[in-house]
């Protein structure tokens, strides 16, 4: 997609504020869509470019669902690639990864859903530069992406692809961290990261935990 386009929806980017969920860029998240404000935003974002935010909510969010909750400021933004009309009205999506945004200024609109001017943060372009400590990272979470999968050949060659050498660093770190990070808070700190060397650190860092568990994602061991 142009990023004119995504420039342009960025303006006034419907949102679409979930509890313990966050998309990352280059993954995909199947959602399904019942709530009435949420269908309308969908057949808006259907008859347009098919963009929208993800925003996750933050705790405390249960006293004020049905209003405007708060939300975390750093989300990811996707298109909705496959939809899927139900007959009574609610269906069934599946929205791609495009990029982090962070929420500037949340609108006053008359859409029965909440729309926000956003800037951008990154997007998935396929072109990240690979200096040494990004490279010395990635061999590292190569090392420790087989090991976790030696002696389970049904997995095996999935992550082959996934930590092809001709996959861009970033995408492989977010595809990565999408299967690896299972924790609400830690997938919101991992989207929170500015470069993907941190973005990588952080990969590592979940790998070695899920190897040796007296380590969290972050680098610090638990007490």
């Amino acid at each position: 997609m142009p990023r004119s386009a995504i420039a342009r929806a960025a303006q006034s980017l419907p949102l679409f504020p979930l509890p313990r969920v966050t998309l990352f860029p280059h993954t995909l998240l199947p959602l399904h869509v019942f709530e009435p404000r949420y269908r309308a935003l969908i057949a808006d974002v259907m008859a347009g470019p098919r963009l929208l935010g993800l925003p996750m909510l933050q705790p405390g969010w249960e006293a004020d669902y049905a209003g405007a909750p708060a939300v975390h400021r750093v989300f990811g933004l996707g298109r909705v690639v496959r939809h899927e009309p139900l007959a009574d009205g609610r269906c069934n999506i599946v929205v791609q990864g495009l990029g982090r945004v962070q929420l500037e200024e949340e609108l006053a609109v008359e859409s029965p859903y909440r729309q926000a001017r956003v800037s951008l943060l990154g997007l998935g372009t396929g072109c990240t530069p690979v200096h040494r400590h990004l490279r010395t990272t990635l061999e590292q979470i190569h090392l420790s992406v087989r090991q976790l999968t030696d002696g389970r050949p049904e997995l095996q060659a999935d992550v082959e692809r996934l930590i092809a050498a001709d996959r861009d660093a970033a995408e492989q770190c977010d595809v990565l961290a999408h299967f690896c990070l299972r924790d609400p808070t830690v997938r919101q700190e991992y989207i929170e990261l500015e470069s993907v060397e941190a973005r990588a650190d952080y990969v590592l860092a979940a790998l070695t935990e899920l190897r040796f568990p007296d380590h969290r994602p972050g680098g610090t061991a638990r007490a």
